[in-house]
């Protein structure tokens, strides 16, 4: 069997990344802001179905009769938290499929087709399929993660730890062997089932190439993904410093931890820029990796 070049596989990533810049993050621009408008939705979707109930139940407990106006916000609650539901699927499906597009368009730049990023929205016509596959993957990674979370509660310390590892070590097995669920859905127009079916079986004698690039791209990539912190690490290490020596007084220490806002927000803006930038390159490594199995499955036949 063809091996993967790990090297060759990194620096076609690299280039086909910087080949096609200005597209790659214009549409990773518009990917992170459908994600971060889910994960509002999600957080509305939260506050009317889980956090008013029980504020409310909470407030029952002290009030008289007022079945009436419970009712009314019950029901508020319930509309509200369907609404922002529907509101977090369209925007995560809506993100997770632009996101697939940058995919797209580098596998056709890997076949010297260059396609914008108009026709790529054109072409690829899943919409929820994207969502989906990413909500398998997350039962089957939740599944194995309590499956290992009761058996380590019920072995022995020193067998709970393996059994925690070897927990860890599934799940990213399970990383390689789905990575590219979301460009089969968008390259062969598959359902979000055989997607994952399809990366599986694509991956097959090549996991551990395809783990070591991920590993390599990771390593590179991780001063990057540690600047934006400094600012709010920084800060927390300055206040935990500073907070044997205010403890008694608790006016300074909610001073203190309010500073840290300020800084966790700086931190958070700079992850999404951070996020905004590499995740092309997540998706160029992956276009990649796609064509070289690709282009050996066929030429194996």
């Amino acid at each position: 069997m063809t091996q993967l070049s790990i090297q060759k596989t990194i620096s076609t990533a690299f280039q086909i990344y910087r080949l096609r810049l200005g597209t790659f993050i214009k549409t990773s621009f518009y990917s992170h802001l459908w994600l971060l408008l889910s994960n509002l939705g999600l957080i509305g979707a939260y506050s009317c179905l889980i956090y008013l109930p029980l504020l409310l139940f909470v407030a029952n407990l002290s009030a008289t009769d007022s079945s009436g106006n419970n009712l009314l916000i019950i029901l508020l609650s319930l509309v509200g938290g369907i609404i922002f539901t529907c509101l977090t699927v369209f925007t995560a499906s809506k993100g997770l499929r632009i996101q697939a597009l940058i995919a797209w368009i580098a596998s056709k730049e890997l076949r010297n087709e260059r396609e914008t990023l108009q026709t790529a929205n054109r072409q690829v016509k899943r919409f929820w399929a994207f969502l989906l596959a990413q909500f398998y993957i997350f039962l089957i990674s939740l599944a194995f993660s309590l499956l290992a979370e009761v058996l380590s509660n019920i072995f022995p310390e020193f067998l709970a730890a393996i059994i925690s590892l070897i927990g860890l070590l599934i799940n990213i097995w399970m990383t390689v062997k789905f990575l590219f669920a979301d460009i089969a859905i968008a390259l062969r127009n598959t359902t979000a089932l055989d997607s994952l079916k399809y990366s599986f079986q694509l991956s097959q004698g090549f996991f551990w190439q395809i783990t070591i690039i991920v590993i390599c791209i990771y390593l590179i990539l991780l001063p990057v993904y540690i600047i934006p912190l400094l600012p709010f690490l920084f800060g927390l290490f300055s206040a935990l410093a500073k907070i044997p020596t205010i403890a008694s007084d608790l006016s300074s220490f909610l001073v203190v931890l309010s500073s840290l806002i300020p800084l966790l927000i700086i931190s958070f803006i700079g992850l999404i820029i951070v996020g905004i930038l590499t995740i092309p390159l997540w998706q160029s490594v992956k276009a990649v990796i796609y064509h070289e199995l690709t282009y050996h499955e066929l030429t194996e036949k």
